[in-house]
């Protein structure tokens, strides 16, 4: 596990960009499992998105903030 401290040292620089994720599981029709949501609600704007991949989750919310998207 890598200490606190050490991550805040690689992280970025700060954008002031700020998200609430909220995700929740989505019931299916007949036998389906549930498949996962997700809505992002940047704090400045109070705009939303929802998704159903959270690669496209990520790619929305690296885009907004103006960094990559994590490996």
């Amino acid at each position: 596990m890598v200490p606190l401290d050490d991550v805040r040292k690689k992280a970025p620089p700060q954008h002031g960009v700020a998200f609430v994720i909220t995700l929740w599981l989505e019931p299916a029709r007949d036998a389906a499992p549930p498949e996962w949501r997700w809505r992002v609600t940047e704090a400045q704007s109070g705009e939303q998105r929802y998704f159903r991949r959270v690669i496209d989750l990520l790619s929305y919310v690296s885009e907004r903030a103006d960094v990559p998207p994590p490996s």
